[in-house]
């Protein structure tokens, strides 16, 4: 399968990251200051750079060691209090790994985590300080309780201007030979609504702007003889919503029972999750 173009190129450094230069500058005068970064709150719309901007962060403190220092949690999966305790506590009273005086754990989609457990986050954060920094990201920073978010320094994640999208797919254009014109790289880089990720995966589609089009007009059986990529652009070429709901009417229409498993699943991680687009790729590339 063909390398998706949004990991291919996802910064890996603060200076790689492009169109943040006020977060950019607040972490690394935080450093500079300190020596050390504060537990983060990094909060915005979906697809603004939250997550790759945390890991970016860790390659600053850790000079890109991070096996053992560095760990990821999704909190819409992981978002109850016994993931908590039997989970995350432990592990942040760990030490960091060599000669680091702390770790760092990512907690993706924060805003997920349930208000008991926010209670007990509290608590870790408190007497595990010294050895374990937290990154939260979040789209919604108002289901955070003030008790805990008043622990974090807060860095917003507001959309991208298109122009800076725009800038950033032409440049991917160009180097991939993918052959879109300027025209349409920006026609995709307004419609996105400053969401990079979404741009790319678009632009590697080849500047489709909504796949429920294409979709609705296949059958069952065309859907599963399209190749892993083909599946992946088109989960990523509309609203995720919109893509799931012609894939049902498609499934009770054709009365596959089959699938009804698979898509109840997705139905109910997409449902939990902003990151609706990486459970119906799952979904299309499984059971289609």
């Amino acid at each position: 399968m063909a390398e998706l173009l949004t990991e291919k190129y996802r910064p890996k450094t603060l200076d790689e990251i492009i169109g943040r230069d006020e977060q950019v500058a607040i972490v690394k005068d935080m450093i500079k200051k300190q020596g050390e970064v504060n537990h983060l709150f990094l909060y915005g719309p979906p697809g603004t750079g939250k997550t790759t901007f945390a890991k970016c962060v860790a390659n600053e403190v850790f000079g890109g060691k991070f096996r053992g220092n560095y760990y990821e949690f999704n909190a819409s999966s992981d978002r109850g209090i016994d993931k908590i305790r039997e989970q995350i506590t432990p592990l942040a009273k760990e030490r960091g790994f060599g000669t680091s005086p702390y770790k760092i754990i990512l907690m993706d989609e924060a805003d997920c985590i349930t208000p008991d457990a926010q209670a007990s986050f509290r608590r870790v954060l408190e007497e595990y300080s010294k050895i374990t920094r937290f990154i939260f990201t979040g789209n919604y920073p108002y289901k955070l309780i003030p008790a805990l978010i008043s622990r974090f320094t807060a860095i917003e994640f507001p959309a991208l201007d298109w122009r800076i999208i725009a800038k950033r797919l032409w440049s991917i254009n160009k180097t991939e030979n993918l052959g879109i014109e300027q025209d349409k790289v920006k026609v995709i880089a307004k419609k996105c609504n400053g969401d990079l990720r979404r741009a790319i995966n678009m632009l590697q589609g080849g500047g489709v702007e909504d796949g429920t089009e294409n979709l609705a007009n296949m059958s069952l059986d065309e859907i599963s003889k399209l190749s892993d990529n083909e599946k992946v652009n088109l989960a990523f070429s509309g609203e995720p919503d919109r893509i799931f709901d012609v894939l049902w009417e498609k499934v009770k229409a054709e009365q596959a029972w089959d699938k009804i498993d698979a898509m109840a699943n997705c139905n109910y991680k997409m449902n939990m999750s902003v990151h609706k687009d990486v459970f119906l790729s799952q979904l299309l590339k499984t059971a289609f």
